[in-house]
């Protein structure tokens, strides 16, 4: 290496930023910047934020939190260390092809030959001369060329100083004394026989055995780097999932925006703000799910970066010290090589339970309510002859999947077609609503004023009389629903009061009443041991079978105007809410009143809602135009 070109690697890279003088014992910060350690006491000292922990880099600007340990706390900084040395080291070599003899020192005596015992330079006629002289015939000489050439160092010029014995001249240090802890030559055994007794080896055993210790050190670190490197992909990998995922959730969101534009052309300025509401919102929460996740994984990257930055360092320094050091410097060098090995070895976990654990799962799909398509209709005509001509109201759902429809003033049963079964035509009937047990059993509540009789009649299979129940109250309205033990529970209401009221068919009375605030317009089973009720007010919540109220339902963020009228549950206790304000539309909430979102808006007059036994179709009544509309789960 030219001499230049060291000088220009010690000002650019091996001085401090602080001092502008060379390291002394170096730190790294998080944001890779080293200082000397005294330098980065002083500057934390100076700019740390009032009596925080924190400092602002001198390089960057960017704050950093000072360890628990102190200064002493931020990492080695082992690659400028390795620099350092290797500068140095290079900075003591010269031009051996212009080094001059050191014993004659004549101008233009080029030197051959470095005599390692003396230390000396010597020209072809000094060696001559020095050669054959007896105590000098044994000396280590090694030639210019191979000095030049690179292919062996000068004694000493690695950092080790312990190849000659200082008790005995000349002598070089070829055994280690384990018992004395230090490095002797054959004279210190024989001679002085300080060490005869005592445990020795050679040097080439102990370097052997020493370099075997520090690839297998070195074996573990490889691993660890790749783990690192493995964890640091995952990172990568997750931050840019996170990404496309996002962008993906803004494409789905701007689809659904245009598909609801698109179905609700006609109504579209009302809708727009429910829609861009609905769209604001979340995107708002996938934003901020992102930016946090985002500075997780931007921490995360950071920390694993400066681990395999340190773990590169400290392998290729091990790597160079087995592969290249001379016995002697491998064993004078070992501990502190071996402890900084150890060191990166002992944080290692990068999976579930470390490094990548704070990492979020990404977002790979966003479930986005979509619209119940109609998949038919059929006409339920109002055939009486009378003077009412009522369209349908209440509707419920037998196991066959026949279909009983109550029209005020009497009840008609169809089949899942639309072909007309049977009709209950000569009852003293004035409700409007009908019930299903899970019996099978067509449950209604016929009222006559002129009997002044106020029952609940069950009809089985065949449309035959099979229990009659009498109500000991006089009703003007009732709406009516059956839970799973087959009770009956009704919203009933009279000229001045309103109730809700449960009834055991089996033993024909009433097993438990409370009363409600308002006449109520529609009642079902939301959950077990939960009644829902729609009152007049345009109010919908639940209360348990005492009255206290367990939950509310308030209106959907795109509805305008929230007049509620109809409702059911489905096996899996969704609540489905049809809504005869702005828009017409039918909702969905989960049983603790949670909104779900739009089944749809293609309504108009709908004054009844059931659900299939399968939970995936609903059938609506539509009054002005006597049809049953049926919209199938997408």
């Amino acid at each position: 290496m030219a001499a230049s070109l060291a000088e220009q690697i010690h000002q650019n890279f091996l001085n401090c930023g602080i001092c502008l003088t060379p390291f002394k014992n170096p730190r790294a910060l998080p944001c890779l910047h080293s200082f000397c350690e005294e330098c980065l006491e002083r500057w934390a000292k100076a700019n740390k934020k009032g009596k925080s922990k924190v400092f602002a880099c001198p390089n960057c600007m960017k704050s950093t939190q000072i360890p628990a340990e102190g200064i002493q706390g931020f990492p080695a900084h082992f690659l400028v260390n390795s620099l350092q040395e290797t500068v140095n080291m290079e900075k003591i070599k010269e031009d051996y092809s212009e080094k001059l003899c050191s014993k004659c020192n004549k101008p233009g005596t080029n030197a051959l030959i470095y005599c390692c015992n003396c230390q000396h330079f010597l020209c072809k006629s000094c060696y001559d001369s020095h050669s054959p002289w007896g105590p000098m015939k044994h000396h280590k000489v090694i030639s210019i060329d191979d000095l030049a050439s690179g292919k062996v160092s000068l004694p000493g010029s690695d950092g080790n100083n312990d190849q000659y014995c200082t008790e005995h001249d000349g002598e070089e240090n070829k055994f280690y004394c384990k018992t004395c802890g230090k490095l002797v030559c054959r004279d210190c055994i024989i001679m002085k026989q300080c060490c005869r007794d005592h445990d020795y080896v050679t040097l080439k055993e102990l370097s052997t055995e020493k370099s075997n210790q520090l690839k297998e050190l070195m074996k573990t670190c490889s691993q660890n780097k790749k783990l690192c490197q493995e964890a640091l992909e995952k990172v990568k990998k997750a931050k840019s999932e996170l990404s496309r995922s996002v962008k993906e959730v803004r494409k789905d969101l701007d689809m659904v925006k245009k598909e609801n534009v698109w179905v609700l052309k006609n109504v579209y300025e009302q809708q727009l703000r429910g829609v861009e509401n609905v769209y604001a919102q979340q995107v708002k929460r996938i934003n901020h799910s992102y930016e946090q996740n985002k500075d997780k994984l931007d921490g995360v990257t950071s920390n694993l970066t400066a681990k395999l930055q340190k773990m590169n360092s400290v392998y290729h320094e091990s790597q160079h010290l087995v592969e290249t050091a001379s016995h002697s410097s491998i064993i004078s060098r070992y501990p502190p090589v071996q402890e900084m090995l150890q060191e990166v070895n002992q944080d290692h976990t990068y999976g579930e339970d470390g490094e990548l654990a704070v990492i979020p799962m990404p977002i790979t799909s966003m479930y986005v309510v979509q619209r119940w398509k109609q998949c038919r209709e059929f006409k339920v005509l109002n055939t009486n002859r009378g003077k009412h001509h009522h369209g349908p109201v209440g509707i419920a759902l037998t196991s066959e999947n026949k279909i009983a429809i109550a029209y005020y003033d009497f009840i008609k049963v169809f089949s899942s077609s639309g072909n007309q079964d049977h009709c209950f035509r000569h009852l003293p009937y004035n409700g409007d609503d009908v019930a299903v047990t899970s019996k099978d059993g067509l449950v209604y509540v016929p009222m006559s004023p002129l009997e002044n009789r106020y029952r609940i009649n069950v009809y089985d299979r065949k449309f035959q009389l099979h229990k009659e129940c009498t109500i000991s109250h006089s009703i003007d309205h009732a709406v009516i629903t059956i839970d799973k033990n087959d009770s009956v529970i009704m919203g009933l209401c009279d000229n001045t009061t309103n109730w809700i009221s449960v009834y055991d068919i089996d033993n024909g009375s009433e097993t438990s009443s409370f009363e409600i605030q308002s006449k109520p317009i529609s009642i079902a089973l939301s959950a077990p041991g939960e009644i829902a009720v729609v009152y007049a007010n345009n109010t919908l919540q639940t209360s348990d079978y005492t009255g206290k109220i367990i939950h509310i339902f308030h209106p959907p963020p795109e509805a305008i105007t929230w007049v509620p009228r109809c409702i059911c549950a489905s096996k899996k206790y969704e609540v489905f809410v049809v809504n005869q304000g702005d828009p017409k539309a039918i909702y969905r909430y989960t049983a603790g009143g949670e909104y779900i979102g739009c089944v749809t808006t293609e309504i108009n007059d709908a004054r009844g809602i059931a659900i299939s036994h399968d939970d995936q179709e609903l059938f609506v009544t539509e009054y002005t135009d006597h049809l049953v509309k049926v919209f199938k789960r997408p």
